[in-house]
């Protein structure tokens, strides 16, 4: 989300690109890439810089080899204009700005802001839990039925157990 603040901050328009395949460590966990797009789209409704659009990777070669593959459909994804507009890739990996600058786009390169990858939070998102974008919550969420009688304390316990 940072990634996406910063590039808000310099530029007119925001295109975010939620892009991923079937079976891909998202979708592991049950976040498949439907659900990512929704959360992300979710996140930014309001939003009249951003736009948001999903780029479902199934079909096209996997990372690093289907580079020009992923880069026609995420152009025509935007319906990017080569003439009327500026295009500019924020990215979070050294790697991925090697690649398209090395195909002549303009990047930005931001490295972590907290350390703290997907991985990290994948595997233990209560450690990690300040760090999850509001919209993700839900999915790391751990959800408790209380049941029993009338004036048992299931509301006292129900307060406690939101405040912890």
């Amino acid at each position: 989300m940072d990634l996406i603040q910063r590039a808000k901050r310099q530029c007119d328009q925001v295109w975010v690109v939620v892009s991923g395949y079937e079976g891909d460590r998202g979708e592991q966990i049950g976040l498949t890439l439907q659900k990512r797009f929704r959360y992300i789209r979710e996140a930014f409704r309001d939003d009249e810089l951003t736009s948001v659009c999903k780029l479902d990777e199934t079909n096209l070669p996997r990372y690093p080899m289907g580079w020009q593959e992923w880069l026609d459909q995420m152009l025509a994804e935007i319906s990017y204009d080569e003439n009327q507009q500026e295009l500019i890739f924020f990215v979070g990996e050294a790697d991925y700005q090697q690649e398209l600058s090395k195909r002549g786009f303009d990047t930005v390169l931001q490295e972590r802001k907290f350390g703290i990858s997907a991985t990290m939070i994948r595997e233990n998102p209560s450690k990690y839990w300040k760090y999850i974008a509001q919209p993700f919550r839900r999915q790391f969420t751990k959800k408790v039925l209380i049941m029993g009688s009338a004036s048992n304390g299931k509301t006292t316990l129900a307060k406690d157990l939101a405040r912890y």
